[in-house]
C-alpha cells in the first residue's frame, strides 16, 4: 500500500497540469490553483493508503466500531476540521487545502495515539495489529490448494499441534472434524476443480478460533437454513446448529469463514 502510495504521488506530480485540463481547466485563473492544490493533496496519498488498509484489517478482525471511528476521523472529522481552521487562519482558498494536505497526518497521529492507549498500554497486544504479543506460538497458518491428500494432511497435523498444547479432547476432535469436513464439502462444491485456500489456527486463552479463506464457489457454511444437497453439507449444517460464534464474509472474490471452539464444549 505504501509502494502504491508513493507510485500514485509521482504519477500525479508529474502530471498534475493535465489532470486539471481533464477537467475542463485550461488558460482559465483556476488553472494555477487547481494545480497547486492537486499537488498539495497528492503529498498525503502515501498516507491515505496506510489508512486504507489499517480501516480494512480492524473491520476483518471483528473490530468494527475501531475502524468506522478511524474512517469518520480520517473522511471527515479531520479534513473538515483542519480545511475550516486553516482557512480563517490564512484568510484564503490556499489555507483550505494546506488544512486538508494535513489532516492524513493528523488523523493518523490521533488514530495511532487512541488506538495505543485502549488496545495496547498496560496489554499484551502488540501495535498496530491488535494482535497478542506472544501469538504467534500458539498461531498457525497454512497455505494450499484443497486435495484428499493435503486435507489428510492437514488435519493429521493440526490434530498433533492441538494435542501438545493440552487442547480438551472434546475441543480439539470438533475442530479438526469440522476442518476436514469444511475441506472436502469445499472440495464438492467446486466438483474437481483447483481451488485454493488459507487456514489459519490461533489457540487462545478460551479456545480455538478457526480462520477459513477459500476460492471457488461462493457458499456461506454458517447460513443453517440452506438447502442441504449432500451428506457432507448435512453434517456441516448440523455442527452449525451447534456454534454460536460463527461469521461468514466475502472479500475480494473469496469466502472467509470464522469460527470460534470453546474449551467449555457447551459454551
Amino acid at each position: 500500500m505504501a509502494v502504491t502510495g508513493v507510485i500514485l504521488t509521482v504519477f500525479t506530480l508529474m502530471t498534475t497540469p493535465y489532470l486539471v485540463n481533464a477537467f475542463g481547466i485550461y488558460g482559465d485563473p483556476l488553472h494555477g490553483e487547481g494545480v497547486m492544490a492537486l499537488r498539495i493533496v497528492s503529498a498525503t496519498l502515501v498516507i491515505h493508503s496506510l489508512l486504507v488498509l489499517f480501516f480494512i484489517y480492524y473491520y476483518l478482525m471483528g473490530k468494527q466500531l475501531l475502524a468506522f471511528w478511524l474512517c469518520l476521523i480520517k473522511n471527515l472529522i479531520s479534513p473538515l476540521t483542519l480545511a475550516v481552521l486553516f482557512s480563517i487562519l490564512t484568510e484564503s482558498r490556499t489555507g483550505m487545502w494546506i488544512g486538508l494536505a494535513i489532516a492524513p497526518f493528523t488523523s493518523f497521529i490521533v488514530c495511532s495515539q487512541a488506538i495505543y492507549i485502549k488496545y495496547v498500554k498496560n496489554k499484551q497486544e502488540g501495535f498496530p495489529f491488535l494482535l497478542p504479543v506472544d501469538g504467534d506460538e500458539k498461531t498457525f497458518i497454512y497455505s494450499f490448494d484443497i486435495s484428499v491428500e493435503n486435507t489428510a494432511a492437514l488435519t493429521e497435523n493440526v490434530d498433533e499441534i492441538l494435542g501438545s498444547l493440552s487442547v480438551p479432547d472434546k475441543t480439539k476432535t470438533m475442530a479438526v472434524l469440522f476442518l476436514e469436513e469444511l475441506l472436502l464439502l469445499i472440495m464438492d462444491k467446486n466438483e474437481g476443480k483447483k481451488t485454493n485456500a488459507e487456514c489459519t489456527v490461533m489457540v487462545e486463552p478460551d479456545g480455538i478460533r478457526l480462520v477459513m479463506r477459500y476460492s471457488g464457489i461462493r457458499f456461506d457454511i454458517t447460513d443453517v437454513d440452506a438447502d442441504v444437497v449432500s451428506f457432507r453439507q448435512y453434517i456441516i449444517s448440523n455442527m452449525m446448529y451447534s456454534q454460536k460464534s460463527k461469521a461468514y464474509l466475502l472479500t475480494t472474490g473469496y469466502n472467509r469463514t470464522e469460527l470460534f471452539f470453546s474449551f467449555n464444549i457447551l459454551g
